[in-house]
This record gives structure tokens, sequence and C-alpha cells, in this order.
């Protein structure tokens, strides 16, 4: 890798992705968080400026500060922990949706954080506003209010 002039070599770089996809669309990825690990370092302002906030994937340490938060402060958010759902154990799973006010996660997403809870869908749904599942061309399976 080349460092430009005048750039700190110690410091974080952009977060990078690669992805390979075979002939049958199966997919490798191998992402570098780069930067992200420092998302701890910014605060969600308290002031009431802000009204609704989105965690979605970042650093392990960033998404656990700002789901803290953004519950101390009262702020609704939407938790999609999409490619992070693997930097998390089932208990920090659960708080996380205990926190959120709206959970979204994709199909496997929403059999891994069943396996890593214990919990089902449905249980997971009992605890927010509602719960988004994308299933892909199935479209969407969204529970809310005790319905499916």
């Amino acid at each position: 890798m080349r460092v430009r002039p005048g750039t700190d070599v110690d410091s974080p770089r952009s977060p990078r992705c690669y992805i390979t996809t075979d002939l049958d669309a199966n997919q490798i990825t191998a992402f570098h968080p780069g930067a992200m690990n420092e998302s701890w370092r910014l605060e969600v302002p308290a002031d009431g400026g802000i009204t609704i906030g989105v965690l979605a994937p970042d650093g392990r340490d960033g998404m656990i500060a700002h789901a803290d938060q953004f519950a101390r402060a009262k702020i609704p958010f939407i938790f999609d922990p999409g490619q992070a759902m693997t930097l998390f154990g089932g208990p920090e799973l659960g708080k996380f949706v205990e926190q959120a006010t709206w959970v979204t996660v994709n199909d496997y997403e929403g059999k891994l954080i069943e396996e890593k809870t214990g919990h089902s869908l449905e249980a997971i749904a009992a605890k927010v506003r509602a719960l988004f599942v994308t299933r892909g061309a199935e479209g969407s399976t969204i529970y809310m209010g005790g319905q499916r």
C-alpha cells in the first residue's frame, strides 16, 4: 500500500471491503473496519436536536457506546446489525434489542439473532415497536403489535 505524502502512517485507514462472488452467486467477503474502530470517540448529542437514530454496522465499541447514548438520551433508534452481527454474542444482541425502538435484519441475520439470543423472531418483535425481516425476492415480513 502506498502512503500519500504528508499522511500519518499510523493513522487509521478507510474501511475496505472485498467481495468475491462465484458463478453460483456464493460470496466470500473480507472486511477491514479501518477508522470505524475509532467511532466510539464520537458521541451522540443529547441536546434534543436528534429525533431518531440508526445504529448500523460500525466498530464494535462504537455500536455499544452509541446504543447506550441513544437509550440514555431517549432517542428512538433503528437497530440494523447487518454484517456486524458476528461481532456480538447473544447477551449483547439482546441488549441492543432492549434498547432499540425498531429492529431490521435480513432472513440470514434473523436466523442468527434467534440462534444467538435464544429468542424467536416473535419474542424479539414483542420487545420493539416493529421488527422488519427482508427476504430478498420473497419480499419482507413485518412483525408489529403482535401481528405478522
